[in-house]
């Protein structure tokens, strides 16, 4: 019996430890009635639905991105330039 740790990486953010016999990544997922869409990883690196688990693995389960990251950085970005443009955002600079 070998027992792996499963994390749900979402905004109830789940722990717990589940038993199995000779397990598979997509083993895992069928128990947890997982969507495909959510990226899997296990012990911080990302693997296949055909990963053979070991005993002690930590499954992490990651839920798609609501956004891309480089455009919610573009996005606020521009907020930032918008309010400083308008005098709401105090720029300091470096006396020299």
């Amino acid at each position: 019996m070998q027992y792996i740790e499963v994390a749900l990486c979402n905004k109830e953010a789940r722990v717990f430890t589940v038993a199995f016999e000779a397990p598979i990544l997509q083993d895992v997922l069928d128990m947890v009635n997982i969507p495909h869409s959510h990226m899997v990883g296990v012990n911080g690196e990302l693997q296949s639905k055909d990963y053979r688990l070991t005993s002690g693995d930590r499954v992490e389960i990651y839920p798609p991105l609501q956004i891309d990251p480089k455009e919610k950085r573009r996005r606020l970005v521009e907020r930032r330039r918008n309010k400083a443009s308008m005098g709401g955002v105090k720029t300091w600079r470096k006396k020299s």
